[in-house]
């Protein structure tokens, strides 16, 4: 009775031991395991939205320098002629000249919004290939997006990891890792 009174009361004891190493060498499943990224904030920061911004505000002032010549042109032409003194092929021409540059205005602006859209989904594509990539190397389970849309209602601070992977995908864009 003895030995089995010494056998359940060591086992007991070794059980408590191991739940207690359990408990203690155990991570636990919110510490380093979820995180969260502003997601606007990495998208304006990315030096990749950078480049492609730069580059469609520079194209986009080539295009706005046409389209004021073209308007002056056509204000030039409207303020010293009576357009009822024109002959027909006189009226015809500034009336032409006068629905290209509203042609072109219309193209420009079509062209420049279906540039900026497939701008914006090529650079999230790699971001978000770039967060993955991050996620893997970090070993983190979950990387959450706060946009301000109701995804992410709160989070401590502390788990926000928008700088450190902003500093990443930069590093990443830049061609240095």
């Amino acid at each position: 009775m003895k030995k089995n009174v010494l056998f359940f009361t060591g086992l007991l004891v070794a059980i408590l031991i191991s739940i207690i190493i359990y408990l203690i060498v155990r991570k636990p499943v919110h510490d380093k395991d979820i995180y969260f990224v502003e997601t606007d904030k990495v998208f304006n920061e990315y030096n990749g939205t950078k480049l492609i911004k730069n580059n469609l505000i520079k194209r986009q002032e080539i295009q706005k320098r046409v389209m004021d010549s073209m308007l002056a042109e056509i204000q030039v032409r409207e303020s010293g002629i009576n357009i009822s003194s024109l002959n027909e092929e006189q009226k015809v021409a500034f009336l032409a000249k006068r629905n290209a540059y509203t042609r072109l205005m219309k193209e420009y602006q079509e062209k420049n919004e279906d540039e900026f859209q497939q701008s914006q989904q090529a650079l999230w594509i790699q971001i978000n290939q770039y967060i993955k990539d991050y996620g893997t190397e970090n070993k983190i389970v979950y990387i959450l997006g706060a946009n301000g849309t109701g995804n992410l209602m709160f989070a401590d601070t502390s788990y926000n990891i928008t700088k450190p992977v902003v500093e990443y995908i930069n590093t990443r864009f830049e061609g240095k890792h």
